[in-house]
C-alpha cells in the first residue's frame, strides 16, 4: 500500500492492514495518531456556502479543522465561471470584484497558527459549460457565449442533455482551452491538487460536433456518421478523454511536481465484480467513456476519486457501494485511492459505516487510502449543525458510534512516486514543418528500457509515464510525412521534453 505508517519497523503490507482493522474496530484514537495517514476530506461545492466571502472561508477552515480532517477540494470552476482570478473565464457573479475565494482559502488553510495544515485542491468542473435554465449567461466573455461551435451534440443533433451544455471532448480548441484553464489554476495558485469533475461524455449519444467527426472519420478513412455503438467510435471518444488527462497529468508534474492530479470516477450501474465485468458493463467504460481503469495502470492520475453515492440503508443500494468500492481498492495500481461517500444520501451512522467499510481492507488486501465526503454543504440527511456532525466524526457518540472514524488529526499519506520518484516522464508535440501546424494522430514508437507505441492527440501533445530511466529513441511517423527518429535522455522524477519535427514527402 502507498500510505505510509509513521512507524518505521512496519514492513509489510499484512501487518499495516491488520493493524488498521483493529484501528477501525477498537477504541484505540492513539493508535489511529501514531500509525496512520490518510486522506480525509470534504468536498466544498460552489451551490452551497462556504467560499463566496471572507467570513465564510474562515468558518470553513475551522469547520474543517473541527472535523479532523486534512483536505478540502474546492469548486472554483463551476460551469465556465470561476471562483479565483482566471485569465481566461469570468469571475462567478455571486462574488465581490476585489475578492478571490482561492488565494483566501490557500491562506488559511495552509496557516499552521490556527491548526494543522489543511491541503487545498482547486476543483474543475471540466466540460460542462452552462446550466441553460437562465438563458445566456449574464458576463458577455463567458465561454459558452464566445465559442458556441465547441459544444458538444448528440447524434439527433442536439446540444443540451437535459441538465447542461457542454464543450466536445473531441474538438482540438475546445482541449487546448480547458488545458489552458487548468493550467492556469496551477500556474498562479499555491494548490496542492488538482481535482478533475465531469472529466466524461453525457451519454453514449453525445460526441457528435462536426469537428470531432470529421477527426474521427479522417483517422479511420469512414465517412457519415459512426453509430453511438460503433467500436473504433466509441474507443475514440475514450481515448480523447483521456488525451486531455494525460497532458494535464504530464503538464503539472513538470510545472509543479508536488501538486497531486486527482479526478472524480463515476460508479454508477452495474459495479463490476471483476476486469471482464467493467469492460463489458461499466457505465463508466461504455456509457460516458471515462476509461479510470486505465487511468490509473497508466499512471496518469495520481488519486482516483471514485463517487459512490448511495444510502447505506437501502439493500441494493449497500451492494452497490461494495462492490465499487471493492473494485476501486482492487485496482489502485501505484497510485492512490480515495472514497466520496454521498454524506448528504445517508444518516450520520450510515455515512460512518461506509466510511469505516472504504478503510478496510478488501478482499486482494488492499485498502483505499482515505475518503473525501461530499459535501460540506450538505452533510447529512439528518438535521443539524455542522459542528454537531464533526463531533460525531471525531469523538464516541450515539450517532458515530463508540469509535470514532477521524479521532485525531493525520497527515496525508505521502506519495512515493512524488516524494521519492524511480521514474520519469516524457512530453512533447509532433508538428508538421513549424510551430503552427500540429499533427493528430502522428505514430510514435518509443525504444529503450521500456519499449512503446503512442500516438498524438488533438492538440498534437503525445506523452508517456512512469518511465525506466536511461537513454531512448522515438520514432514518429505520419502518412504523407517522413518519418523521424529522435534520441532522448529520460530522467528519474523529471519530465524529458521532446518536440519532433515531421517533413511532407
Amino acid at each position: 500500500m502507498n500510505s505510509k505508517s509513521r512507524f518505521p519497523s512496519i514492513s509489510t503490507k499484512a501487518f499495516y492492514y491488520a493493524l488498521r482493522l483493529l484501528i477501525l474496530i477498537l477504541p484505540c484514537p492513539n493508535l489511529v495518531s501514531a500509525f496512520v495517514s490518510e486522506t480525509c476530506g470534504f468536498w466544498i461545492d460552489a451551490y452551497h456556502p462556504g467560499f463566496k466571502g471572507a467570513s465564510e472561508v474562515t468558518k470553513l477552515v475551522a469547520d474543517v479543522r473541527a472535523a479532523n480532517a486534512n483536505a478540502v477540494f474546492v469548486q472554483v470552476r463551476k460551469r465556465g465561471d470561476a471562483y479565483y482570478e482566471s485569465k481566461y473565464e469570468p469571475k462567478a457573479g455571486v462574488l465581490a470584484a476585489d475578492y478571490d475565494p482561492l488565494a483566501d482559502i490557500i491562506a488559511k488553510a495552509h496557516d499552521t497558527n490556527g491548526g494543522p495544515r489543511i491541503e487545498v485542491h482547486a476543483w474543475l468542473t471540466v466540460y460542462p459549460v452552462w446550466n441553460g435554465i437562465a438563458g445566456l449567461p449574464q458576463q458577455t466573455n463567458h465561454p459558452y457565449r464566445l465559442h458556441p461551435d465547441w459544444l458538444c451534440k448528440n447524434f439527433q443533433g442536439g446540444s443540451y442533455d437535459g441538465r447542461m451544455y457542454s464543450f466536445d471532448p473531441g474538438h482540438p480548441e475546445a482541449q487546448q482551452y480547458l488545458f489552458n484553464v487548468a493550467m492556469d489554476v496551477v500556474s498562479k495558485y499555491d494548490v496542492d491538487g488538482l481535482q478533475l469533475d465531469y472529466i466524461h461524455y453525457s451519454g453514449k449519444d453525445w460526441g457528435y460536433n462536426a469537428k470531432a467527426v470529421k477527426r474521427f472519420n479522417d483517422r479511420f478513412n469512414r465517412k457519415g456518421q459512426p453509430s453511438p455503438d460503433d467500436a473504433a467510435w466509441m474507443q475514440f471518444r475514450r481515448d480523447q478523454v483521456s488525451s486531455l488527462l494525460r497532458k494535464i497529468y504530464l503538464s503539472v508534474n513538470d510545472a509543479k511536481p508536488k501538486v497531486k492530479v486527482s479526478a472524480a470516477t463515476i460508479t454508477w450501474p452495474a459495479p463490476p465484480n471483476n476486469e471482464d465485468e467493467w469492460f463489458a458493463n461499466s457505465s463508466a467504460y461504455n456509457r460516458v467513456f471515462q476509461d479510470w481503469r486505465s487511468w490509473m495502470s497508466e499512471g496518469i492520475l495520481d488519486i482516483n476519486m471514485p463517487m459512490v453515492y448511495s444510502p447505506h440503508d437501502q439493500p441494493g443500494y449497500h451492494r452497490l457501494y461494495s462492490t465499487w468500492v471493492e473494485f476501486a481498492k482492487a485496482h489502485r495500481y501505484n497510485r492512490h485511492v480515495v472514497i466520496s461517500p454521498a454524506a448528504y444520501m445517508n444518516s450520520v451512522s450510515g455515512t460512518v459505516a461506509q466510511i469505516r467499510e472504504a478503510l478496510a481492507p478488501g478482499k486482494t488486501g488492499n485498502a483505499a487510502d482515505g475518503v473525501c465526503l461530499f459535501s460540506y454543504g450538505s452533510y447529512s440527511s439528518e438535521p443539524g449543525a455542522f459542528e454537531d456532525f464533526a463531533s460525531d466524526l471525531t469523538h464516541r457518540s450515539r450517532r458515530g458510534g463508540d469509535v470514532p472514524v477521524f479521532p485525531t488529526p493525520v497527515a496525508p499519506p505521502e506519495m512515493p512516486w512524488k516524494t521519492q520518484p524511480a521514474m520519469g516522464h516524457l512530453k512533447g508535440f509532433v508538428y508538421a514543418e513549424g510551430t503552427t501546424n500540429v499533427l493528430d494522430g502522428a505514430n510514435l514508437t518509443m525504444k529503450g528500457p521500456m519499449n512503446r507505441a503512442i500516438s498524438s492527440d488533438a492538440t498534437g501533445f503525445y506523452g508517456s509515464v512512469d518511465l525506466l530511466p536511461g537513454d531512448y529513441s522515438v520514432t514518429a511517423t505520419f502518412t504523407g510525412y517522413n518519418s523521424v527518429t529522435n534520441h532522448y535522455t529520460v530522467k528519474k522524477g523529471s519530465v524529458t521534453t521532446l518536440n519532433v519535427q515531421l517533413s511532407k514527402q
